[in-house]
């Protein structure tokens, strides 16, 4: 079976691919929502928004990071977690806790230790129960080798942060986990494929080439 991103043909779908001049525009909706970008440098990036209490994140997670890596030079890759609102607050703890310790561990871990660290966290959330612990979500950390003292310093700084980090998930209003942003112009999710994983691989190949022909650089996958 192929897995997830690893296609050899690629397909762009848009509005005007869609309809023909017998359908009415409302019976194909387009599968893509446009965005601006947030930033300058997301016009050359893919940001996968996800939380680890998505089982399908879970389920795709390691796909999305292969392929994050497939992408041509001149285009990042960043998963990014987002925060949801919880009972009786504006944010609830374990989407808050999964945030920061996330950037810890992409701050001052190794590419292997984070890969490491986030199969923990989603089975820290989903199968443990555990998300708003705070003290078991430090726990991945160490157990993946990361020094104490650099945990709690990185845990500082991003503490700092959050808000910022907040303000890019705000700007982009993801509904669904996981959605892909491609280069601050378009936002799917696997619902734009009907929950079709090979069809939602084949559009965000697409969405990547079209998007790298824009830019002037070489995608081939």
């Amino acid at each position: 079976m192929r897995t997830l991103f690893n296609l050899a043909f690629v397909i762009v779908l848009t509005s005007s691919q869609c309809a023909s001049a017998d359908t009415q525009p409302s019976a194909m909706p387009n599968p893509i929502k446009d965005v601006t970008p947030y930033v300058e440098k997301d016009k050359t990036s893919v940001i996968a928004f996800y939380r680890f209490g998505c089982p399908a994140c879970r389920m795709f997670h390691s796909s999305l990071s292969a392929w994050g890596k497939s992408l041509p030079k001149g285009i990042s890759f960043q998963f990014y977690p987002v925060v949801e609102p919880g009972d009786g607050r504006d944010i609830s703890d374990e989407t808050m806790l999964g945030l920061q310790t996330y950037w810890v561990a992409k701050r001052i871990g190794t590419p292997a230790q984070q890969e490491s660290f986030a199969a923990e966290a989603y089975s820290l959330v989903q199968d443990e129960k555990a998300g708003a612990n705070r003290d078991r979500w430090f726990d991945t950390l160490l157990a993946q080798g990361m020094k104490r003292q650099s945990i709690v310093s990185a845990w500082k700084a991003e503490i700092d942060l959050g808000a910022a980090r907040y303000d890019r998930q705000v700007h982009y209003r993801p509904t669904n986990t996981p959605s892909l942003v491609i280069c601050g112009k378009w936002m799917i999710s696997p619902d734009s494929a009907n929950g079709d994983p090979e069809l939602f691989a084949q559009l965000a190949n697409g969405l990547v080439s079209q998007c790298a022909d824009e830019i002037g650089v070489t995608y081939r996958h």
